[in-house]
């Protein structure tokens, strides 16, 4: 059994995927995201339980001496339906009817992201990645036991965008179709592509 995987198609918010942010009281900067993903996709919710099945395993063995913790702290995988492990505060209104899955990674592993144009991966532009888009991530699930806190952390590995969506707090970038014509992204040819004209 595996500890990584990659998502099902979810909703991101608070993606820092551009820049590192600092953690909460002066933690160390990381590439953040959370993805929200519909609680009818039991495949997606499957997959990350036995991937952290399987990191709380991992953990029994070399971090926690032999024994599973009676409390294994912040979850990565909550319930957007009910409330905030970190403050019992309710999740906001577009979490509701979905899992909610935070990621994140070090400032120096910055991860890539990518969007698909015809069979091929390509990079997105930092003006392309916003709170709001759709689509899935690349993760892996470990334990860790710090200053008496025990769990399980979920590893931004990267991610793909699957296709645009209403911006959480607007600015999204704009698209062909905000200006009344089609995309045609997939037909632009390369100047070294284009041959004798």
């Amino acid at each position: 059994m595996s500890t990584a995987l990659i998502t099902g198609e979810g909703r991101f918010s608070y993606a820092h995927l551009t820049k590192p942010q600092p953690g909460m009281n002066g933690g160390a900067a990381k590439y953040r995201v959370t993805l929200l993903i519909p609680k009818s996709d039991t495949d997606t919710y499957n997959a990350l339980k036995a991937a952290m099945d399987e990191a709380i395993n991992t953990g029994i063995s070399s971090k926690w001496n032999g024994k599973r913790p009676k409390l294994l702290k912040n979850s990565p995988l909550q319930d957007g339906d009910g409330v905030k492990e970190s403050n019992g505060e309710e999740f906001g209104p577009e979490c509701k009817g979905c899992w909610v899955l935070r990621a994140s990674c070090d400032e120096d592993k910055k991860p890539v992201g990518y969007k698909q144009v015809g069979k091929r991966a390509i990079p997105l532009e930092p003006s392309e990645i916003y709170s709001g888009m759709y689509g899935k991530l690349k993760v892996h699930f470990y334990p860790y036991s710090s200053s008496g806190n025990n769990g399980i952390s979920c590893s931004l590995d990267g991610y793909l965008k699957t296709k645009d969506g209403e911006a959480f707090g607007g600015g999204a970038p704009a698209t062909a179709a905000d200006f009344g014509l089609e995309d045609g992204s997939a037909d632009f040819m390369p100047a070294d592509d284009l041959g004798d004209l």
